[in-house]
């Protein structure tokens, strides 16, 4: 019998709704229940909702937030008084899990501010830096589908914590070897004593979003379809948008704060099917631009009305239109990740604006952020292809509310013009090249999956040579860079990312940490939008050729 599962079966006061599970659970189940631990990934620690080790429930949330104790006890020395902040979205179990997370801290005598009601992301971040906290939880797993919830830890600058930071809570955890024996007081005690209590910097928090307006645009004449996928942003952002002096239309069946997010297959603008109903209502009165916000309201979704139908930006699209409206109108340094599409780096050679990359993830670009501010320095725009961006660094994380600000402010300067977002796309094009990005996600199943993303990835750093000819090599778990001339040094931290190319094209692998998927990443730059789209054609029909020998 699993050790595990044993522990679980014989303690006689387990959750009910647990109990009930773990009666019910076939052999498989359980052995994938309690086969290992949950580990912390990109976007911090994830997993399916249920019963067993491997699993979010409340035993798993109290064990993250003991090792995340022991970090703070170890690494802070006022982090008791200071307090941590805890937000949490909509999904099932957030409110209690965040609750759980708060009594675990109180019970140790940490202060605890804990969100009244769903908080987005970005939000929770700025509460970490305006309310000076040694750190804040964010319970949440994003865009993931409607089973799964997570646990986000951000240290005392809102930031969430590096590797070694969450590889020392992960250590901790598991220096609690009973996590039944854990005790943990009642919320209304707690709450009574002081210990903990409740936080709403709603309007502050608005405030500071203000300060991402550019220009003082004409705001009425563009009409926007505003969704929150049953997600964080309903409760501040349509409002906030209004104010503000945009018209705006909501989709009615997805303001419902939904665990399930019945209306859609997960809560993600990254997937042009979760804009469904907001086409269906875009087209109806002719909206100018639909957006969507995921799940805690941190990435941001748009598309663009063109003819009778709609042109959904990708994230590298997105992120090209901010940049270059920004750096026509304010300097200070820009970040993006290695997966990025490289028109980044061509705007601001022309703007002479200082580019850093940085590693996939939100928390190295926060990193970043930090080392500009210690230095003096202005920060202008920092994103990453998924969707994530921040505009004004009051946070350390990305902000589905300072972007959506932004995206309307820069249609509606547009639109003075007699341009849509598209039309300025391809002025972008015209100046720059045309740069054209894709991204391949493969998931591998069954026992063998995470054996064969391994066989990929070595694959790829002995025969990388194998496709397209590249003329430069870079493996950041080496931190090395080759060429043909000479090998040189990567100053990033060391993480299982390849990436090869040459003059007008590149092509990135990066498995996940956690799961037996990987994600190819490819790029081509074009003298003319066919040419580009043939290259990328080309480059993937190649890509998929070695794959399928592998």
């Amino acid at each position: 019998m699993n050790e595990n599962y044993r522990k679980w079966v014989e303690y006689q006061e387990l959750d009910p709704e647990l109990k009930a599970e773990l009666e019910k659970s076939t052999e498989a189940e359980i052995e994938d229940a309690f086969n290992g631990h949950l580990t912390f990934g990109t976007g911090g620690l994830r997993g399916i909702i249920g019963v067993g080790t491997n699993r979010i429930n409340i035993y798993v949330i109290r064990k993250t937030t003991y090792g995340f104790l022991k970090y703070l006890m170890n690494h802070i020395l006022d982090f008791k008084t200071r307090g941590i902040v805890i937000g949490y979205d909509s999904r099932k179990n957030s409110r209690r899990f965040a609750e759980e997370a708060a009594c675990v801290l109180g019970t140790a005598g940490v202060k605890v501010y804990l969100a009244k009601k769903v908080t987005p992301t970005p939000q929770l971040s700025y509460s970490v830096r305006s309310l000076k906290c040694a750190g804040g939880i964010m319970i949440t797993a994003s865009h993931n589908p409607p089973q799964y919830n997570g646990f986000k830890v951000f240290d005392e600058t809102g930031c969430q914590l590096l590797p070694e930071g969450s590889d020392i809570i992960s250590q901790e955890a598991s220096s609690l070897v009973d996590v039944f024996s854990l005790e943990v007081a009642s919320l209304e005690k707690l709450m009574e004593k002081g210990i903990i209590e409740y936080f709403d910097n709603d309007q502050d928090y608005l405030k500071m979003v203000d300060s991402v307006q550019v220009n003082d645009v004409q705001k009425g004449n563009i009409l926007v379809v505003y969704t929150p996928l049953h997600g964080a942003g309903a409760l501040l952002l349509p409002d906030y948008l209004k104010d503000k002096g945009y018209n705006i239309i909501t989709v009615p069946e997805q303001m419902e704060l939904d665990a399930e997010f019945k209306t859609v297959r997960y809560p993600n603008p990254e997937d042009p099917t979760s804009f469904v109903l907001a086409e269906q209502l875009g087209k109806k009165y002719r909206a100018d631009l639909l957006v969507a916000t995921d799940a805690d309201a941190d990435r941001m979704g748009v598309a663009v009305l063109i003819n009778n139908g709609y042109y959904y930006l990708s994230g590298d699209e997105i992120g090209a239109l901010m940049l270059y409206y920004l750096a026509q109108h304010r300097k200070g340094v820009v970040i993006n990740t290695i997966v990025t599409s490289s028109i980044a780096r061509a705007i601001c050679e022309k703007y002479q604006i200082e580019l850093k990359e940085t590693l996939t993830g939100f928390k190295y670009i926060g990193t970043i952020m930090n080392e500009i501010e210690k230095e003096g320095k202005n920060f202008l725009f920092a994103y990453e292809e998924s969707f994530g961006y921040v505009i004004k660094d009051f946070i350390r994380d990305k902000d589905a509310f300072q972007a959506t600000l932004l995206m309307l402010e820069i249609a509606s300067f547009y639109q003075r013009q007699g341009l849509t977002l598209v039309d300025v796309l391809e002025l972008i094009d015209e100046e720059f090249g045309y740069y054209r990005t894709r991204h391949l996600n493969i998931t591998l199943e069954g026992p063998s999956g995470s054996e064969k993303v391994r066989t990929i990835m070595d694959y790829f750093r002995s025969n990388p040579y194998a496709l397209n000819q590249p003329t430069w090599i870079e493996d950041y778990l080496a931190g090395v860079r080759w060429t043909n001339d000479e090998t040189t040094k990567l100053l990033l931290p060391p993480s299982n990312v390849l990436k090869f190319g040459g003059a007008n094209w590149w092509v990135a692998l990066r498995p996940s940490g956690t799961e037996p998927k990987m994600k190819f990443y490819l790029l081509v730059v074009g003298k003319t939008k066919d040419e580009a789209l043939q290259l990328l054609e080309k480059l993937e029909a190649q890509l998929q050729e070695i794959l399928a020998t592998i």
